[in-house]
């Protein structure tokens, strides 16, 4: 549902396991920043025990995004566009013993 700026969600999903997970989520964007904040559980129990938030932020070509959730996996991209379908990208994820960084180009065609 979008209300102005803000973006409401809820889904539904058991893909087939025993337990139903529910989700609610928001975002709001404000010009070039977007933040949002998703909380999920299990048959509707412990809900909000597992969350998202993001910010996301765009300047002409450059995008940039930081996310988080409740494990304190850190994850930040960057993004410049070169032009021509072509894009340099940065990314870094971190949390717990798991570790990954990442550089490169990407092409669309």
């Amino acid at each position: 549902y979008t209300l102005g700026d803000a973006k409401i969600t809820a889904s539904s999903d058991n893909e087939g396991a025993a337990n139903t997970t529910n989700s609610v989520g928001i975002s709001y964007s404000m010009g070039d920043l977007t933040i949002g904040y998703t909380m999920a559980g299990d048959q509707g129990a412990n809900m909000g025990d597992d969350y998202d938030m993001s910010l996301a932020y765009t300047a002409g070509p450059l995008k940039a995004s930081y996310a988080s959730n409740e494990t304190s996996r850190v994850r930040i991209v960057a993004e410049y566009d070169l032009g021509g379908a072509t894009a340099f990208f940065s990314s870094q994820q971190g949390g717990g013993s798991t570790q990954l960084s990442a550089m490169g180009v990407n092409f669309s065609f």
